[in-house]
């Protein structure tokens, strides 16, 4: 995700991505992803984002597609991970001890 991510409250697009790169892992033996978004004190958790791998498997984008109401009258900073729930339920964030920060501004 680019540093430079930012929505306007009550708009849909564009999904908010995440662009997930390790160095060792390939990313084709993931059973599944998830994006943890939290804004303000609420956190959305999308268990079925868009995943699209790429670079020989070594590279995921991870987007979650807004839904009505997740935006709606918040103007505020926002954060974001990207979850790789590998086989046996074994969870990896990205990245791994921060989060990546958006922004949400006046529709006005």
């Amino acid at each position: 995700m680019s540093d430079q991510y930012g929505i306007t409250a009550h708009d849909l697009e564009p999904g908010l991505t995440v662009v997930v790169q390790d160095g060792v892992a390939t990313f084709d033996t993931v059973d599944s992803w998830q994006m943890v978004i939290q804004i303000g004190t609420t956190v959305i958790t999308d268990d079925a984002p868009t995943v699209v791998l790429s670079n020989g498997n070594n590279t995921a984008t991870v987007t979650h597609a807004w839904v009505d109401g997740e935006t709606d009258g918040t103007i505020s900073q926002g954060k974001v991970k990207a979850k790789a729930i590998w086989p046996g339920g074994r969870p990896q964030s990205f990245p791994a001890k921060t989060w990546l920060q958006f922004s949400i501004s006046s529709d006005a």
